[in-house]
């Protein structure tokens, strides 16, 4: 949406109405650094949306960053833009594509609302447990939703903590046994399905995600064994979330989940997240792999980029067939948009790794796994309840990697995959 118009209505209305005393007094009296508290809005219809910017912008408190006319711009100008509330029309909230909105705006703890004349029925399951109805009057369509975003001021930082906390069988027992290793149950479930009979290199997994990924993380490494293969991950996701999200995913698996540290050996029972988004993480080390975080531009579009861990994962598996003794490896493409990651996985297939790739029924977005099965780097795609135990049956009784012959290409992707 051409946002000009709008922007020019926000501006008038801001001359035009005089500020309410109580707020420009608490405008002049807020402390150094205050700021107005930064929305973006998704409605599709523009005349609507320009009642509402100039109504929002008139409130005194609050700042229209952009208009998204379509859930996809609402998804890109939530994740570039960092906004302090996102306000979404329920127009848009009934199309498909908004359960990708609900992972984003899960992942990056945002606050936000639906707002509109009356709350569908097929969006009543949300509210009040998961959202906001704010419903706009004929006669005042905006003052609601202005007293809704302005009545939370600007929210503060996210915490660390998860906003869910699964119970799970590693929950209930001590911390301290786990990371003595005390956990019988759990190293015999190791022992068996992931070869942990202790000879030759860790055997390791890599993965990347992005629309969706969060909830697919925790379900592929639920049943994650205490001393299984250690894991690298890399998901698209805010800078400042990487601590929140690897804290979420510790407490659902048997493995100790952390962000990644440069120069971290890479062990049994860890799972290594790529943190922030000021480097790409890699493997390497030939002898003893390690975790290497190195700055540099994003790759296909991203930073941390999956195609740069994987293709990472891949040359080591390719160097040490040889040089050494070459350790079993595995690649997973899960839900997202886009197509990083797939020219990763298919240079881990190439290099004799174990490639898989979540299925469409259960792909958030099915961009990047099906970008990577046109090319030819997907094993077989799996529905993910099935993709971590499939991978630690593969890795036990696949042999040290070996290159095989680049698979034929399917066709060609287009330049979106969504």
């Amino acid at each position: 949406m051409d946002i000009a118009p709008l922007a020019k209505a926000r501006g008038d209305a801001a001359r035009a109405t005089p500020t309410p005393p109580g707020r420009a007094m608490r405008r002049a009296g807020s402390p150094a650094g205050w700021r107005p508290l930064r929305v973006v809005l998704a409605e599709a219809r523009a005349g609507r949306g320009a009642r509402l910017v100039a109504a929002l912008a008139a409130d005194g408190q609050l700042e229209v960053e952009a208009v998204a006319a379509s859930l996809m711009e609402l998804y890109d100008l939530t994740e570039t833009r960092v906004p302090d509330a996102v306000a979404i029309s329920t127009d848009l909230a009934v199309r498909a594509e908004f359960e990708m909105i609900l992972a984003l705006l899960g992942a990056m703890q945002m606050r936000w609302c639906l707002y509109g004349p009356a709350l569908p029925a097929a969006l009543a399951w949300l509210v009040p447990g998961r959202a906001a109805f704010v419903p706009l009057a004929a006669a005042d369509e905006g003052a609601a939703l202005a007293a809704w975003l302005a009545a939370g001021g600007t929210p503060a930082p996210p915490t660390t903590a998860p906003t869910t906390a699964p119970t799970t069988a590693r929950d209930a027992a001590p911390t301290t046994a786990r990371d003595a290793g005390a956990g019988a149950s759990a190293g015999a479930s190791a022992g068996a399905s992931a070869g942990a009979g202790g000879d030759g290199p860790v055997p390791l997994v890599v993965i990347g995600a992005s629309t969706g990924g969060i909830e697919a993380l925790e379900t592929v490494l639920r049943g994650w064994p205490a001393d299984g293969p250690a894991v690298l991950i890399v998901q698209h996701i805010r800078g400042d979330f990487s601590g929140s999200v690897a804290a979420r995913l510790d407490r659902v698996c048997a493995a100790r989940a952390t962000e990644a540290r440069a120069g971290a050996p890479l062990q049994r029972g860890r799972v290594y997240l790529a943190p922030g988004n000021d480097a790409h993480l890699e493997i390497t080390g030939r002898h003893t792999p390690r975790c290497r975080l190195r700055p540099g531009p994003p790759v296909s579009g991203h930073r941390p980029s999956i195609d740069v861990l994987f293709q990472s994962a891949a040359a080591l598996a390719a160097g040490a067939v040889a040089g050494a003794v070459a350790p079993r490896l595995a690649g997973v493409l899960l839900t997202g948009m886009g197509r990083d990651g797939a020219a990763g996985l298919l240079a881990i297939r190439r290099a004799g790794g174990v490639c898989v790739a979540q299925d469409r029924a259960t792909s958030v977005v099915y961009g990047m796994p099906r970008v990577a099965a046109e090319i030819g780097a997907v094993d077989r795609p799996l529905p993910l309840p099935r993709i971590g135990p499939a991978v630690l049956a593969a890795l036990a009784d696949t042999p040290a990697a070996a290159p095989t012959p680049a698979p034929t290409p399917g066709p060609t992707p287009g330049p979106e995959a969504v």
